[in-house]
């Protein structure tokens, strides 16, 4: 599967407008995901999907809290059975984000944010890190210890891509839940 490079239309604006200042959770919307909430929009009536945002610093220790509270989340959107695959594909993406897209910049100094929003038939998950270089995916050779994460996201997940924008990019991946079962 190659990736796609078609943003998803809700997740263009920045990470950080409309929500509280990072460095912790943020839970935007938190409610079970079984059909979107009406949201006013200047007097239209448009639906916003349930959504879990978190700010994390560029250092590894933060993946804990951000793996426990994405299940978490998921739990409560009565998405369990995609838990465990959403969860280990978001913690390549974080662990890529860091080990590249965080490259050059002092601990503290760069930000990578972790955004889920439950949509009526997918599951969307992205990770938002400073750099602008896109995401190159390797055939590691058998003895290489490094160079596998996006070949797992992309056998994990039923798509997944990047969104480049003056803040960095995210890259980000989908899971089917229009039957609601986990079909791996």
């Amino acid at each position: 599967m190659n990736p796609r490079v078609v943003p998803p239309a809700a997740t263009l604006q920045a990470a950080s407008a409309g929500t509280a200042a990072c460095g912790g959770r943020d839970v935007v919307e938190y409610e079970p995901c079984v059909g979107n909430q009406a949201v006013a929009d200047g007097g239209v009536r448009r639906r916003r999907p349930p959504r879990l945002q978190i700010c994390l610093g560029s250092e590894p220790a933060a993946f804990s809290e951000a793996r426990s509270s994405l299940r978490e989340c998921l739990v409560k959107w009565g998405l369990e059975p995609f838990a465990d695959r959403a969860v280990l594909a978001a913690q390549e993406c974080l662990a890529n984000a860091v080990l590249h897209g965080c490259r050059g910049v002092e601990p503290g100094e760069s930000e990578v944010t972790l955004t889920a929003e439950c949509r009526t038939s997918v599951l969307w998950i992205g990770v938002q890190d400073p750099s602008t270089e896109l995401p190159l995916r390797r055939d590691a050779g058998v003895t290489s210890e490094s160079g596998r994460g996006l070949c797992l996201v992309d056998g994990l997940t039923d798509g997944w891509g990047t969104i480049s924008s003056t803040l960095g990019k995210t890259v980000w991946f989908e899971l089917d839940i229009s039957g609601r079962k986990a079909a791996r």
